[in-house]
């Protein structure tokens, strides 16, 4: 019914995601509450929603949507991304705080194999130095998801692909070799633990 192409998410459509999908549910959470439902009081029962954003390239208007959630009672989980424009930017991190402090969760968006083809640096050690100054900042970061980076296409493979859980047994072995610009890596997933 409401699909534009091409044209950007605006207060309407927030308005109508709301009207129509987010205040019917029960509960809108974190993914770590859906996963785990600690609280044993059904934030899994089919009646919740689970929500997310990878913040790709921009990090404006998180930090207002995440307050337009809050006032709600909304959670969500926000993975950041860790190779994007905004990471090293001086609105990164308060920004950042202002949307834990808002009680929604904060998570990885992982491009390390993309990183890693394109600069040679080994994938585990992006990722930890990624989850290392999250952490130092106060972020309990206990879930990731992959980026699809264009580069996931032309070289075939998913982000996620460093992780053991994660393997495509469909694409061949784990240990698999991908190339890319005259640059070889040998993926050799370690488990998420």
């Amino acid at each position: 019914g409401r699909v534009r192409a091409q044209a950007p998410f605006c207060a309407d459509d927030l308005a109508y995601l709301d009207e129509r999908l987010l205040s019917l549910s029960d509960r809108v959470v974190c993914l770590s509450q859906a996963a785990a439902d600690p609280w044993g009081d059904g934030a899994n029962d089919g009646g919740s929603i689970a929500l997310r954003h990878d913040v790709d390239n921009t990090f404006d208007g998180c930090v207002e949507l995440a307050e337009w959630e809050a006032e709600r009672g909304y959670a969500s989980t926000w993975f950041v991304l860790h190779d994007a424009p905004y990471w090293d930017s001086p609105e990164f991190r308060p920004g950042l705080e202002r949307i834990a402090e808002l009680g929604h969760e904060i998570g990885l968006h992982t491009n390390a194999i993309a990183v890693s083809l394109q600069t040679g640096r080994c994938p585990h050690e992006i990722v930890a130095g990624a989850l290392d100054r999250l952490r130092y900042w106060g972020h309990d970061v206990v879930g990731m998801v992959a980026h699809g980076d264009p580069l996931c296409y032309a070289a075939r493979f998913v982000n996620d692909e460093t992780f053991v859980e994660c393997a495509r047994p469909d694409w061949g072995e784990p240990a698999r070799v991908l190339s890319y610009a005259g640059r070889s890596l040998t993926l050799e997933p370690r488990s998420m633990a």
